[in-house]
């Protein structure tokens, strides 16, 4: 099965002219193995849980056993003595007939002639390797001028990878044979021709993509990026402009705040679980759709199926408000092309949301639809109308400015 579950477009001029190649270096592998044991830990945690969840359906399942089950187990463990002391015996006669007490001893310490010798004999092969060279000058020898011609290989490669200014790069999240991945086209115009520049590999399935401008952690150092949302709770970051990239730049979620507190405490049964109640600080299901506010670049927006919008700030990568305006899964967001802080949002309780995002307690105007929310997306060319597509197949037109006292109430403009 091959599916593509969500793209975006990449803009011009932010990709990388030459894409470099994923280095593993120290730094990497310290910041790898860090995130993945708070992964390991949480595999711990739900191991130990189903192994409880196991003893307890056994404990009940034993206390139903009666005596003559316990009898029969009794005799079990005699014969399986019996058994053991006839192969004991066997072995017995096995380590006589081959001497195998004695296999592990030491053998009998060898004269210091007869090692000097055989050390004389080792030099003599090695000791005149000199001779074996050809061309008195390195240089002259071809074997030496191998790396030159590695160098050229790597050139080509180079040039392969190489992105032109005219080049369109689309992002395609997608499933195939049961492996998740994000792969970033490059479309040619002028020879009409789309080809796979590279791609990553996911954890899990992707449900959402966005193109980022800005980098992770920095204050506002212009960047390439695109942000994956997955059935994981997690956002992961990935740097488009590195080739074979093992591990995301950053990951928004539980697990990328607790790495940044330091090393975490060992699982034991004391230990809080992974909470799975919503929070303000990161979400505890699917997330469902992302929006970067362009005007703002440090801004991502994300929803999710636990019912709540974050507002992330991709200098910090911790979320910096939560939004709790629907009651059932957020599935879509749009911000405002001019009003940077107003953000739309629709979710499966079949209405639409158009929020201040600097204001989180104040009163929204909500709007209703038949059905499920799909989409959201405001006009391009009217920025005082959006639009809003449904489960049902139905695509409505609302103006903004037409606040309903109620969502049954709504009136769409067509």
């Amino acid at each position: 099965m091959s599916m593509i579950t969500a793209t975006t477009w990449v803009p011009r001029g932010y990709a990388a002219a030459y894409p470099t190649k994923y280095v593993f270096d120290e730094d990497e592998y310290a910041r790898i193995s860090k995130l993945a044991k708070l992964e390991l830990d949480d595999a711990k945690e739900g191991l130990e849980d189903a192994k409880d969840a196991l003893n307890k359906n056994n404990s009940t399942a034993d206390g139903k056993q009666n005596e003559s089950g316990a009898s029969k187990m009794d005799e079990d463990a005699k014969d399986e003595d019996e058994k053991s002391e006839k192969g004991a015996e066997e072995d017995d006669e096995d380590l006589k007939e081959y001497d195998m007490e004695h296999y592990d001893d030491e053998p009998e310490k060898v004269d210091e002639d007869e090692d000097d010798e055989q050390e004389e004999g080792v030099n003599s092969i090695f000791g005149n390797i000199k001779s074996l060279a050809y061309y008195k000058d390195q240089n002259e020898d071809p074997y030496i001028k191998l790396p030159e011609a590695g160098d050229a290989s790597d050139e080509e490669e180079r040039e392969e990878l190489q992105i032109m200014p005219t080049d369109n790069m689309v992002l395609a999240a997608r499933i195939e044979d049961e492996v998740a991945h994000l792969e970033a086209y490059v479309y040619e115009d002028s020879a009409d021709n789309l080809y796979v520049h590279h791609d990553v590999m996911l954890p899990a399935v992707p449900l959402c993509v966005e193109w980022l401008s800005t980098k992770p952690n920095t204050a506002s150092e212009r960047g390439n990026f695109a942000a994956v949302g997955t059935m994981d709770p997690e956002i992961e970051l990935w740097d488009l402009d590195i080739v074979d990239c093992m591990y995301p730049t950053a990951v928004l979620g539980q697990n990328a705040q607790a790495g940044a507190e330091g090393p975490t405490e060992p699982v034991t049964k004391k230990k809080k679980r992974k909470s799975k109640k919503a929070n303000s600080a990161y979400h505890v299901d699917s997330v469902l759709s992302l929006a970067a506010n362009r005007q703002h670049q440090n801004l991502l927006a994300s929803a999710s199926a636990d019912k709540t919008v974050k507002l992330w700030d991709l200098n910090t990568c911790t979320a910096a408000h939560s939004y709790n305006h629907h009651t059932d899964k957020v599935c879509a967001l749009a911000w405002h092309p001019t009003q940077s802080a107003v953000l739309l949002s629709g979710s499966y309780d079949r209405t639409v949301v158009a929020a201040d995002m600097r204001a989180p307690e104040a009163k929204v105007p909500r709007w209703g639809v038949e059905s499920d929310v799909e989409q959201v997306r405001w006009d391009p060319h009217n920025d005082s109308n959006f639009y809003v597509s449904t489960e049902n197949g139905v695509l409505h037109c609302f103006d903004a400015r037409q606040l309903p006292s109620s969502p049954e109430e709504s009136k769409a403009l067509w």
